[in-house]
């Protein structure tokens, strides 16, 4: 399951850069205002896919980390008897 989403990542990573990187070289008219435009768009979607690749890992981390926290507070609460004092 992991192998397939870093898999989806992995592609879409590389792909959308590659779709706008055709803005980058353009000429005729409104040249100059598609080339900065597809310049943010390539360094955002670069940006935001490192961050991505980054955090993912470490969300499903503190997840699993978490599921073993309760875990352990239920097999504790198992354990334990009656409060003191109660038939």
């Amino acid at each position: 399951m992991t192998v397939y989403i870093v898999l989806g990542v992995l592609y879409e990573s590389y792909i959308h850069p590659v779709t706008i990187l055709s803005t980058l070289p353009s000429a005729g008219v409104g040249a100059e205002l598609r080339r900065p435009l597809g310049i943010s768009i390539v360094g955002g979607l670069i940006f935001s896919q490192i961050l991505t690749l980054y955090t993912t890992p470490v969300v499903y981390l503190y997840m699993d980390r978490f599921r073993l926290w309760v875990a352990r507070m239920r097999r504790g609460r198992r354990r334990k008897g009656p409060p003191a004092g109660m038939p």
